[in-house]
């Protein structure tokens, strides 16, 4: 009975059996061809069974894999630097390849694998697993090409070529992506760009599919009305006019009382204008209620406006409220363009 190698499954007839040039000769054969160097093959169709050390190339997708032998087998491609790739210069580059074929340059560190277009020159492509060279920053690549990324051993800057002047003087330092407008394609969680309008940061948040600002920024003020204070009593502020708002903060209450903030670091600042002289105080406090218990920023003033700031660090989602008290009869009143309003308070969290 026949058996078969452990590798490429070739057949092998036993000393009784009839040998056949299609089944035992041309179909073996056929196995070895297509198994030299890289197999040729697409994201959804690897090979199915596998051999430890077994490269394909995927041309819908233009990388590498090499097998590891781990089973299961669809958990065992590993894009490996270089593995079975044939060493070239980049002006020796083979002129007749074929599809899969693995070629890595040892003048320019880089790998590509042929796609099997013609002409054949114009048919390799950049493995997505080049490696970072490092040397010092006296020691640069004489031969680069544009996306070719180098780390300067003694600086450690890492640079990448553009490919406008040579190898002396074509490196960038690589930065966040600078766009005019959020619209860069496809993006990823967590994503960070430059914004050239607004000259701000923004991060993309996958949850909503949207672009916030890296830095947030919410400011409420009290711009018609009043508030009444309660002599030796205290009082929560009321900020019903939203100057900018911030999905990360979230008002609520009675007349925007109430303001719930994301874990992080905040600055939170308030302040506000009685309607006469006297002795004032402002506190900040966690919790829905007036509770000086719960402050943890306050400030005083025997003049008519007082203000309070603060830095604080909230490991969960907190709500916060700004509380008043005087030592007489008094409103609060609105003061100031309602942009600028003196009655406010505002929320400020950084990266």
């Amino acid at each position: 009975m026949a058996t078969y190698t452990s590798r490429l499954g070739l057949r092998k007839p036993a000393s009784t059996d009839d040998v056949t040039v299609d089944a035992d000769l041309g179909a073996n054969f056929d196995a070895i061809d297509s198994a030299v160097s890289f197999t040729s093959c697409t994201s959804t169709t690897r090979p199915s069974v596998p051999f430890r050390g077994q490269g394909i190339y995927e041309s819908d997708t233009g990388r590498a894999y090499v097998h590891n032998g781990t089973t299961p087998a669809s958990a065992g491609w590993r894009q490996d630097p270089f593995t079975g790739f044939l060493p070239v210069a980049s002006t020796t580059r083979p002129t007749a390849p074929f599809t899969g074929q693995a070629i890595y340059e040892t003048d320019t560190g880089l790998g590509y694998v042929h796609n099997g277009t013609t002409p054949a020159s114009a048919g390799w492509s950049r493995t997505a697993f080049n490696s970072i060279r490092r040397t010092a920053s006296t020691s640069l690549p004489s031969i680069v090409t544009p996306g070719h990324m180098w780390q300067e051993t003694d600086s450690h800057v890492l640079k990448v070529a553009n490919g406008t002047t040579g190898a002396s003087g074509g490196w960038e330092w690589p930065s966040i992506p600078v766009v005019n407008g959020i619209t860069p394609p496809n993006p990823w969680d967590g994503q960070t760009v430059f914004n050239l309008p607004d000259r701000l940061l923004y991060i993309y948040d996958a949850a909503s599919t949207s672009w916030r600002k890296a830095t947030a920024y919410a400011r409420y003020a009290l711009t018609s009305g009043s508030v009444t204070l309660s002599p030796a009593g205290d009082v929560m502020l009321q900020f019903p006019t939203a100057i900018a708002t911030d999905p990360r903060i979230v008002a609520s209450g009675t007349g925007n009382s109430t303001f719930t903030l994301t874990p992080g670091r905040w600055k939170i600042s308030a302040s506000y204008r009685a309607s006469v002289g006297g002795t004032f105080g402002l506190y900040l406090a966690t919790g829905t209620a007036a509770n000086e218990n719960n402050g943890f920023a306050a400030n005083s003033s025997t003049f008519q406006i007082v203000g309070v700031s603060t830095t604080v660090e909230f490991t969960t989602s907190t709500t916060v409220c700004a509380v008043a008290y005087s030592g007489a009869a008094a409103s609060v009143v609105p003061w100031g363009s309602t942009s600028q309003a003196v009655t406010y308070i505002s929320f400020e969290r950084s990266l």
